[in-house]
Formats: structure tokens, C-alpha cells, sequence
């Protein structure tokens, strides 16, 4: 009799730490460590599941064309955590040849996955036009240096508020249209119905990437007649800042100068404006817009 009163006292309590505890509060104190660990701003959560980070920031030209020039930051964030992290805020600067250019706070709308890492892409846009308002020296310059800066802010995680630095440098472009010099024409199969236009000219690359001459478009004019569209013939690359040459080949239909071409007179100075696509290695982009 007393050995079984013996074993029952041994089988329901249970040492803990030096401590004898009963079961049922050794249940309980274990469940309110757990709760501990998942509530917000818990130190041991924090401890366990390390902090946010970011793991890389990259910066490129999205975007360029006749009016200014979209540039993309991209940052990889990890995230720790059981939970997502909820369109982080983004807090930036740009700085244009070391001065201060644009300010802005932004909201993401980008959630960061839970236990994995998320990418945070915000495009930020250039104008030329208040560009060189503000810095007249870049004036005739084919590209600027360039450094986004900020923070990103992580609201409201298990760790509470958190900033994460971001800071990245780079180059962008002025998109310059090609300068023509030189330019001359001659004509061939000359009816009445019209002629064939053959034109050759220098083209000055002014850009600060390889232009190529394939597929590229010109209006023309002689004189102050418009006459029509050549296209180029030749494919070539004109590197950056160099100076090449371009054949162009088109139809002329205006009477006024077929008129001149058959009674053997010059129908007056030709002069070549970019029309159409222009290829660069950011994308094509129309010099009409």
C-alpha cells in the first residue's frame, strides 16, 4: 500500500531546473515561453530569427529618349521572418554630380516574402530639361554621374521599426541626335513621274554609346521643298564621339523638283533630319516624339 502511494507521488511530479514541478505547470510555463517567442518586438524572437538585411543594390538605365532618362533601383531584402514584410517605405535621394538633385518618400507596394528575400524596384525619372537647369555645366555633356541614396523602412516587424541604408552610384546617358556635315546628293532615273535619290554624309556620334547606321532614317529636303524619307543602306557601328559615313537611298515624287531635274538645274541645298526609331542600347526610341 504505501508503494503504490510512493510511485503515485514520483510518476506526477517532475524535476525541473532543481525544481520539482507538477506537470500541468510545467505545461503552462512552457506554453507562455512559446507565446513569447512569436509576440512583436520579443527579444527572443529577434535573437533566434536574426534581423532583415539587404543583400544587394543595383542601379541601371531603364528607359532613354528625347526628353530625359529613367533610371531603376533595384534592392534584394531578406527576410527572416515567419511573416511577410509589408510594402516597405522608401525614403531616397539622387544625387546629380554630387549635388543634391531629387528628394522623395515613397511607398514600395512590394511585400517581401516570408523566410526569403524580395527585390524593392522603384524607377526614378530624369528630365533633361530640369537637369540642365540645375546644373548648367553638364551643358554639352553626353552623359552625368549619378548616386541614389536612402533608407528603407520596415514597419511594424516582429523586430519592430527597422531603416536599412541604401546607397548606389552610377553613369547615365544624354541622348544626343546625330549631327550631318558634308552632305551630298545625286539623282538617278530621272522621269517625270520622279527620281531616285542617293545621299551620302558624315555622321557625327555626339553620344556617349555606339550608334548604328542600320535601318536609319532621314527626312529630306532640298532647297525648302520636303521631298521624302531616305533609309540608310549601309550597317555599320559610328563609336562613341567618332565620326562615320552613311548612304541613303530614297524617292523623289515632288513635282517642283522633278521639274528642276529635268530642266538640269539643282533643285537647292539638300538638309537631312532624323526621323523614326533610333536604336540604343536602352532600347529603341523615336526621335519624332
Amino acid at each position: 500500500m504505501g508503494a503504490g502511494r510512493e510511485r503515485q507521488k514520483i510518476t506526477s511530479e517532475v524535476g525541473f531546473g532543481g525544481a520539482t514541478v507538477r506537470p500541468a505547470r510545467l505545461c503552462r510555463a512552457l506554453g507562455a515561453v512559446a507565446m513569447l517567442a512569436v509576440l512583436p518586438g520579443c527579444s527572443l524572437f529577434f535573437d533566434v530569427a536574426g534581423r532583415p538585411e539587404v543583400k544587394d543594390a543595383r542601379t541601371h538605365v531603364e528607359k532613354i529618349d528625347l526628353h530625359g532618362v529613367t533610371l531603376r533601383l533595384d534592392v534584394d531584402i531578406s527576410n527572416p521572418y515567419r511573416v511577410a514584410l509589408k510594402s516597405p517605405r522608401l525614403r531616397y535621394g539622387l544625387d546629380v554630380e554630387g549635388a543634391e538633385f531629387i528628394t522623395a518618400d515613397e511607398i514600395t507596394g512590394i511585400d517581401i516574402p516570408a523566410r526569403g528575400v524580395g527585390t524593392v524596384t522603384l524607377p526614378i525619372r530624369i528630365e533633361y530639361a530640369n537637369l540642365l537647369a540645375a546644373y548648367k555645366r553638364l551643358a554639352g555633356k553626353s552623359e552625368f554621374t549619378y548616386r541614389a541614396h536612402g533608407d528603407l523602412l520596415l514597419l511594424a516587424t516582429p523586430a519592430g521599426d527597422i531603416e536599412l541604408p541604401v546607397s548606389k552610384t552610377g553613369t547615365a546617358s544624354v541622348l544626343r541626335v546625330p549631327d550631318f556635315s558634308n552632305v551630298r546628293v545625286e539623282f538617278a532615273d530621272v522621269t517625270m513621274s520622279g527620281a531616285t535619290v542617293v545621299v551620302e554624309a558624315e555622321v557625327e556620334n555626339t553620344n556617349s554609346f555606339d550608334i548604328t547606321t542600320r535601318d536609319y532614317g532621314c527626312r529630306l529636303t532640298l532647297g525648302d521643298t520636303p521631298v521624302g524619307i531616305v533609309t540608310a543602306t549601309t550597317a555599320g557601328t559610328i563609336p562613341a564621339g567618332e565620326t562615320g559615313r552613311v548612304t541613303m537611298k530614297g524617292r523623289v515624287s515632288a513635282a517642283g523638283v522633278v521639274f528642276q531635274l529635268l530642266r538640269g538645274k539643282s533643285p537647292g541645298p539638300p538638309h537631312l533630319k532624323p526621323c523614326g526609331l533610333f536604336e540604343t542600347p536602352y532600347g529603341n526610341v523615336n526621335i519624332e516624339d
